[in-house]
C-alpha cells in the first residue's frame, strides 16, 4: 500500500467522485489526495480540517455530512442559483453571507442573484480549478485592479480555500512585477491588516 501508484486508476475513472482527506493526514496527506483528484473529471476535494487518516472516526459527522450532501447533488442537482449560494458559503462563510443576505434590499436583490448566478454558481463552482487556485486568481486581479474592499473580503475568505499566508504573500510579489509596486504596497498593508485581525 505504502508504494502504490493509484495514478492511472484515478484518471481511469469515469464517475464523479468525491475525494476527503484529513488536514493532518500523514499518510496520504492532502497534497497527494488533491493531485489524484485532478485526475478524476468532476472530482470534488474536501478537507476536514483537524482530522487525521481515518475521518470516519475523528470526524463522523462531518463526512457523513459530505458524503450525504455529494449524493443529493448527484441525484438531484443543484439549480445554478443553489450551487451558487453553496460555494459562496463555502468560499466566504456562512457569517459573512447571511449577513449579506439580511442587508439585500428590493434596489440590489436582483444584482445578488445575478453575482449568485454567474459569479459563484457558473465560475467559482466549475471544477477545473480548486478553490484555492480561484482564491488566488481572484487576489491577484482585485490586487491590479487596486479593488481593496473585495480585496479584504477575499483574503479573509482564504481562511475557507485553504491558501495560506504564503501563497498570497507569493501572488502578491507576482502581481508587483506584472501590475506594479503601488498595487502591490497598498495590497500588503490590506493583507497586513487582515491577518493581524485573525
Amino acid at each position: 500500500v505504502r508504494d502504490a501508484d493509484l495514478t492511472d486508476i484515478a484518471k481511469s475513472i469515469p464517475h464523479k467522485t468525491l475525494c476527503v482527506v484529513g488536514s493532518a493526514d500523514l499518510a496520504t496527506p492532502p497534497e497527494l489526495v488533491d493531485s489524484l483528484s485532478k485526475l478524476i473529471k468532476g472530482s470534488h476535494f474536501q478537507v476536514i480540517e483537524g482530522s487525521g487518516h481515518i475521518p470516519c472516526i475523528d470526524n463522523s459527522s462531518i463526512l457523513s455530512g459530505l458524503i450525504l450532501d455529494f449524493v443529493k447533488e448527484e441525484a438531484m442537482p443543484l439549480s445554478l442559483f443553489e450551487q451558487g449560494m453553496k460555494t459562496r458559503r463555502l468560499v466566504l462563510g456562512d457569517a459573512h453571507v447571511d449577513k449579506a443576505e439580511a442587508n439585500k434590499t428590493d434596489f440590489d436583490t436582483d444584482f445578488q442573484e445575478y453575482i449568485t448566478n454567474s459569479a459563484w454558481g457558473a465560475i467559482w463552482s466549475r471544477p477545473h480549478l480548486t478553490k484555492r487556485e480561484r482564491s488566488l486568481l481572484t487576489i491577484a486581479i482585485l490586487t491590479a485592479l487596486g479593488l481593496e474592499e473585495e480585496l479584504a473580503m477575499h483574503i479573509r475568505a482564504t481562511t475557507n480555500t485553504g491558501a495560506t499566508q504564503q501563497d498570497v504573500k507569493e501572488v502578491l510579489m507576482h502581481v508587483g512585477v506584472y501590475a506594479g509596486v503601488p498595487r502591490t504596497n497598498g495590497a500588503m498593508k490590506i493583507a497586513k491588516k487582515v491577518y493581524e485581525n485573525h
